[in-house]
């Protein structure tokens, strides 16, 4: 890819090495990490769930991409690689009781929106029915970002992860393990997560990926 991107163009229309080296980082950041770590939590997930995994198998083996698609989307609602999204706002609004001026940063949490009771029943569940054969709703689901600035990559992001759930399930079985040894007594969320092995977020440059790697054993 650097080749190409070096080798795109004559003369003044070369990319400058700032400019390669924004292309690079939307491509390997946004691009690549990103959808590897969504991936990484929905294994995860449906690692410590017998009976999504039973599902989401059948599934897969059957080519219903439809409900591979509401896996990744429930493992984003619950960990969203991106934990919050930041607005400049461009005229003055009132937010949740307090007037802001134009100018203002305005930092909502996808957290903490999708992590409401009511915007979602039992919202510390992992549920993929919530988007099976429904679009999620536009204000509360926000992996992706909001509005006009959305993520320009969400559709392929989520054709990409199906191909994978796709393939990975419809020949293993997963199973979570436990968080690596040098990080104990791990929780994810606020710990009203069902027993069993869990992960616990950090984040990394500007993503929130799983601490102790997701570990998982393959059968």
């Amino acid at each position: 890819m650097l080749s190409t991107l070096i080798l795109a163009g004559d003369g003044e229309d070369r990319l400058t090495d700032e400019e390669l080296r924004d292309q690079l980082v939307t491509l390997l950041l946004a691009g690549h990490e990103t959808t590897a770590t969504a991936l990484a939590w929905a294994l995860h997930e449906l690692g410590r769930d017998p009976a999504e995994l039973a599902r989401a198998r059948a599934v897969a083996r059957a080519e219903d991409d439809g409900h591979l698609e509401a896996v990744l989307k429930e493992s984003l609602r619950l960990h969203p690689v991106i934990p919050m999204v930041v607005r400049t706002l461009m005229r003055p609004t009132t937010v949740g009781g307090w007037d802001l001026p134009a100018g203002a940063t305005v930092g909502p949490s996808i957290l903490i929106g999708h992590g409401r009771a009511d915007n979602y029943a039992e919202p510390e569940r992992f549920d993929p029915s919530r988007f099976v054969g429904r679009a999620p709703p536009v204000n509360n689901w926000i992996p992706f970002g909001g509005g006009v600035r959305r993520c320009l990559g969400a559709g392929f992001s989520l054709m990409e992860g199906v191909a994978v759930l796709r393939t990975v399930l419809a020949a293993y079985d997963v199973t979570a393990l436990p968080s690596h040894p040098s990080h104990p007594s791990p929780r994810l969320l606020t710990g009203r997560r069902r027993s069993g092995a869990t992960e616990r977020p950090k984040v990394r440059n500007i993503t929130s990926v799983p601490r102790g790697g997701s570990r998982i054993r393959v059968s």
